[in-house]
């Protein structure tokens, strides 16, 4: 987001705060009336948009960065709708206290090791829909006929040449990673949809309770407990929205969005 606006004639200012970490953003309207702002978005679809904006600015290096990060956050959120099951018991929109606080103490130990997340990740889809989930590697750019170099190489070893080695990537290459992170995510989002949908929507509660919780308040009934402010809920327009089925049930490519 950007920083505040100029007034428009006959028109206050209006009260703009940057996209961070936390969910819930405190804001003041024009007319002095105080709320929490809930970003429904998961922080994958944040990151990946992040990623797209510096692939259309000309950073390539820094675009292949934050779309590896939102593949990482995706895992994350995959390990999450995989334990809905646990969170969201019977008709439930949203997880109680003890069981976020089991959840809590499940991810702790791994919450700083990717390989630890992806493992948990492919056995927990494993255990959700009796089958190892498709891998992010060279076979699935073959398969969707993208080439990182001169030949597909492995996604992972690109990404790793990228952030670690300091490769400066050319706007093809990054264009091709960004295409196959998302062809990748739509995959398994599809695959997520169609075995509960109401799940994916139900998600947004687990970051509220979480951010809420750390806070030192309690998210309820879709608003912060214990404060003198009213909750307001929104998304950010991005280009991947796994609740919007528009996204989902189509065929998106990050080409619509390559200026």
């Amino acid at each position: 987001m950007q920083e505040a606006a100029p007034e428009a004639a006959g028109e206050k200012a209006v009260n703009v705060r940057p996209i961070g970490n936390s969910c819930f953003y405190d804001l003041t309207c024009p007319y002095g009336h105080q709320s929490y702002v809930l970003i429904q978005n998961a922080k994958f679809e944040i990151l990946f948009q992040s990623g797209l904006q510096a692939l259309n600015a000309g950073y390539y290096r820094e675009a292949i960065s934050s779309i590896a990060a939102a593949l990482e956050r995706f895992y994350e959120y995959s390990i999450m709708y995989c334990l809905c099951e646990k969170l969201f018991p019977g008709n439930a929109v949203a997880p109680e206290e003890a069981v976020l606080d089991k959840v809590n103490a499940f991810w702790a130990p791994i919450s700083k090791h990717s390989e630890r997340q992806f493992g948990a990740f492919n056995a927990l889809y494993y255990d959700r829909f009796d089958e190892s989930p498709i891998q992010f590697d060279g076979k699935f750019l073959k398969k969707h006929g993208l080439k990182l170099k001169k030949e597909p190489i492995d996604p992972i070893a690109f990404r790793n040449l990228v952030v670690h080695q300091g490769y400066i990537a050319t706007r093809e290459q990054a264009i091709a990673y960004a295409e196959a992170v998302n062809k990748y995510i739509h995959t398994l989002a599809r695959r997520y949809w169609d075995r509960n949908q109401q799940w994916l929507y139900n998600m947004t509660t687990v970051d509220a309770r979480l951010t809420a919780k750390q806070m030192g308040y309690s998210y309820q009934n879709g608003n912060i407990m214990g404060v003198d402010k009213i909750t307001v809920a929104t998304a950010i327009n991005t280009f991947i929205r796994v609740t919007d089925e528009n996204y989902i049930l189509g065929e998106p490519s990050v080409m619509q969005l390559i200026k």
